[in-house]
């Protein structure tokens, strides 16, 4: 009887997992796939940072860099960047320029974005450093994944480390 409840128990936790996980991976796809897309078929404009608001006296210091740009029909558009301050901090480290600096520069800044709806646009990186993020992302979510499949199998698993014998 309480073998039972153990393993409706499990069951739910696994079913969760299989749920959340499940759906971070296909989210984490889709941005993936949509990242990609706009480095393969957008146009490139070179933006510039116009909130840079940056406090010394704080160590917490909540940042979201707005990014401003020009399309090639003249319309400026403006943006938040969803990398957030960290990822312009490594961008300037893996260009080589002053790693001691902590406010980023908001010069050479290359955006991508559709020609189609200029909206839907992306900060690219120096090395396209912006996939790191996303790719450990992916890897938690396929872990979470993972456990909810292996929570929800009716058998046992089993590791048969013998060599067999021919």
């Amino acid at each position: 009887m309480q073998q039972a409840e153990e393993n409706k128990s499990v069951n739910r936790i696994g079913l969760v997992f299989l749920l959340l996980g499940g759906l971070a991976t296909l989210l984490v796809c889709g941005m993936i796939s949509g990242g990609i897309l706009l480095d393969v078929f957008g146009a490139e404009a070179a933006g510039e940072m116009t909130n840079v608001s940056y406090d010394a006296d704080r160590s917490d210091n909540p940042f979201t860099p707005r990014i401003t740009f020009t399309t090639e029909s003249g319309e400026e558009i403006s943006f938040i960047a969803l990398q957030g301050m960290t990822a312009f901090i490594i961008n300037d480290f893996f260009r080589f320029g002053d790693s001691n600096n902590t406010v980023p520069s908001s010069v050479d800044l290359k955006v991508r974005y559709y020609e189609s709806y200029p909206k839907i646009a992306k900060v690219s990186f120096a090395y396209h450093t912006e996939y790191i993020n996303r790719v450990i992302w992916l890897f938690w979510s396929g872990v979470a994944l993972m456990i909810g499949v292996i929570t929800r199998r009716n058998k046992p698993i089993t590791i048969n480390l013998r060599r067999r014998k021919e």
